[in-house]
């Protein structure tokens, strides 16, 4: 039985993914509530219209009143069956007809944005090339040639940390373009065991800003999900990272893992400058930054929206709570698999 609402399961799947069809289906929602409503108040009228007409001329046709009224109680009621049944009719038509026309609206808007991010993918996959090539000519430079001066050695790797975000730059966009219709290799994976692997990855990171990260985790309540283990250690890995980046030397990054009923979560609290509450609501926006007049701040501010299309995609949600000048905490809420 499994087998046979697989292929179905998997249609849902990809059109909960496919954010045209998501907007088809509100489309469709409001003209059939619109048509819903306006059909209730026209068939209130003409229920009420066509009672009293009915009513006045069964009128006096009847040797008693209790005869008469079971005769307009029996009409009342078929009068009210075939305007209900016409009123179902009319949304059926109007759910089929609105959802291919919402079809045809989108046609034009989904064809730009498949341009658009044609685009953005081709532009970014020219780029990585030559910043490639001017890299490896400008760290060959600097290794060839020790008696080069002290300014121009610090110009030379000052164009190097350029061309190193410019390249992570276009490799999150091709990630972020990747992500609109990528498919994700889903498989029974340990958050745990993944969590752990990122925390390591990122000590050196922290240590080097005397940052105390650690991980708050019960050895005996591991965590597991359903999902893409290499696209959830980016994910997580890009939260960490901004915790690290946006937490001043001396602070502290937390990472907790727990199970709550039928959730695994995994939530990262820093203490470092918050964000103000204006900007909270636009963190996962691609390209936005928060307190960008801090030139020293790195990336061009697409780690958090990637991060949330790839939690989003894993079945999940995530959420960001902060205050100026206390910290943020993240969370990341994962539906549990079972452990055997």
């Amino acid at each position: 039985m499994g087998k046979l609402f697989k292929p179905f399961a998997a249609l849902v799947t990809k059109w909960r993914r496919d954010e045209f069809f998501t907007a088809r289906v509100k489309l469709t929602a409001v003209y059939v509530g619109t048509a819903a409503v306006m059909l209730g108040i026209f068939s209130y009228l003409l229920y009420g219209t066509l009672f009293k007409e009915l009513n006045d001329s069964l009128n006096g046709d009847f040797p008693t009143d209790a005869i008469q009224q079971a005769a307009l109680n029996h009409a009342a009621g078929a009068l009210e069956a075939r305007i209900i049944f016409a009123d179902i009719v009319v949304l059926a038509l109007v759910l089929i007809f609105g959802f291919f026309v919402t079809s045809i609206t989108l046609r034009p808007i989904k064809k730009a944005t498949n341009r658009e991010r044609r685009f953005i993918a081709d532009a970014a996959h020219e780029l990585r090339t030559p910043l490639a090539v001017m890299k490896t000519e400008m760290e060959v430079t600097l290794r060839g040639q020790p008696e080069i001066s002290s300014p121009v050695k610090k110009t030379v790797q000052s164009a190097i940390e350029e061309i190193n975000g410019l390249t992570a730059l276009a490799n999150n966009l091709l990630e972020m373009i990747k992500g609109g219709g990528a498919k994700v290799n889903a498989a029974r994976f340990s958050v745990t065991e993944s969590s752990l692997g990122v925390v390591k990855k990122l000590l050196p990171l922290a240590r080097a800003k005397h940052i105390a990260l650690a991980v708050n985790e019960n050895a005996d309540n591991e965590i597991f999900v359903m999902g893409d283990a290499i696209s959830f250690e980016r994910a997580l890995s890009n939260i960490i990272h901004n915790a690290i980046q946006y937490t001043p030397n001396g602070g502290s990054v937390a990472v907790t893992l727990l199970k709550e009923h039928a959730v695994g979560k995994v939530i990262v609290k820093d203490s470092g400058i918050g964000i103000p509450p204006e900007q909270l609501s636009r963190v996962f926006d691609p390209f936005f930054r928060v307190d960008e007049s801090h030139s020293e701040r790195e990336g061009a501010g697409l780690g958090l929206s990637i991060t949330r299309e790839i939690i989003e995609k894993c079945g999940g949600a995530i959420a960001l709570e902060s205050e100026v000048g206390k910290g943020t905490i993240v969370t990341i809420t994962l539906p549990l698999m079972d452990e055997t």
